[in-house]
């Protein structure tokens, strides 16, 4: 392998043109993008301004058995992703999947079978569980003491509110009916598969989960392991609001999370310890280098004390592809791996489950 490493884009919708090529460009010491592929000719020729792409394509296929490259960023539509990621494995590429990294459970441990066999790597862009004010807070946790109550919150506007006056994304009209019908089904099948029969209102929170949710879940997952179960949880507005209590026997985390029409971006992450509180703030990933910051509140007597925190203005992106490099480089396994993102699916699933049968949930 080059010195640098050489990366195909699948998918160049808006995500990859707002957070995935500034930071693959930013950090070029380490990663030069040799190749791109989307259905879209327009998002093709609208990535023109990459001097080093070899490859323009609208099949994965191509640009997975191109010699040009070394790692493959699947960052389509979550439908295609478990199959752009088996075809990439195939053909002897790492590769890096934005999560949610599939639908169902089923579909993902199939391709943890072939990942096995192929023994490339895979990494799951959790970019949250990178942050230096998250990795602040998981090695206080010890100093805030004993966890009494833990909140998860994450209420935000609609992505395009800051992109459209942030960046100029291209937003493409010529895909195929045939293929925006073919993704619809996919998708439909993969959420039947994870959760059966159910209302609209609980696939869309199940979608919601998969795509907002996951960030949230995971970083709880990696402070205090797998809830002993999900002992309540509903949702409403068509599905555009859940809230859920984990239960982990000695505390509980509430868990709230939502899409509103308003300019808000409320992510946060509060550790309520015998000891102490811990909180991490996380701004707007799409406006890069807002910083994530730590506040560590302290009683001591009368006097309670705040301690802001800001480790760095690198934002988690590009922390995530550091540590992604440094994974490649010396072949090393990723903490956002697969085995990791089941464990998301599951908590997931139980949550859902907790909905339908308005009762605690086992797990």
């Amino acid at each position: 392998m080059n010195e640098k490493i050489r990366v195909g884009i699948v998918g160049l919708g808006e995500v990859a043109q707002t957070i995935h090529i500034p930071v693959l460009q930013h950090l070029s010491d380490k990663y030069t993008i040799t190749a791109v592929c989307d259905l879209s000719k327009q998002l093709l020729d609208g990535i023109n301004y990459i001097p080093t792409v070899k490859i323009k394509c609208n099949d994965y296929n191509k640009l997975v058995e191109s010699p040009d490259v070394d790692l493959v960023f699947v960052i389509n539509n979550g439908a295609y992703h478990t199959e752009t990621a088996i075809a990439a494995l195939k053909a002897g590429k790492d590769v890096f999947v934005e999560k949610p990294l599939g639908v169902s459970i089923p579909d993902v441990t199939k391709l943890k079978a072939i990942q096995e066999e192929c023994k490339k790597l895979i990494f799951v862009g959790y970019m949250r569980r990178f942050a230096p004010a998250f990795i602040a807070l998981k090695n206080d946790l010890p100093n805030l003491g004993k966890p009494l109550y833990v909140k998860s919150r994450d209420i935000i506007g609609t992505n395009n509110y800051f992109n459209k006056q942030a960046h100029n994304v291209i937003y493409p009209d010529d895909i195929p009916d045939e293929k925006k019908r073919e993704r619809q089904e996919k998708n439909e099948n993969f959420v039947k598969e994870a959760i059966g029969e159910a209302s609209q209102e609980v696939k869309n929170a199940y979608m919601l989960l998969l795509g907002l949710g996951v960030h949230d879940l995971s970083l709880v997952r990696e402070l205090f392991g797998m809830p002993k179960s999900v002992q309540s949880a509903e949702v409403w507005k068509d599905g555009n609001f859940i809230r859920a209590t984990l239960d982990y026997g000695d505390f509980k985390v509430a868990y709230d999370t939502g899409v509103v029409p308003h300019g808000i971006f409320d992510a946060q992450l509060e550790v309520i310890g015998e000891n102490g509180i811990g909180t991490v703030y996380f701004d707007n990933p799409y406006l890069r280098n807002l910083p994530v910051h730590y506040e560590r509140k302290i009683t001591k007597g009368y006097e309670f004390s705040v301690e802001k925190i800001r480790p760095t203005y690198t934002d988690p992106f590009a922390a995530e592809l550091e540590h992604l490099y440094d994974h490649i480089k010396n072949r090393t396994e990723p903490k956002t791996n697969i085995a990791d993102s089941i464990e998301d699916l599951k908590l997931i699933k139980a949550i859902i489950t907790a909905v339908q049968n308005k009762k605690e949930t086992d797990l």
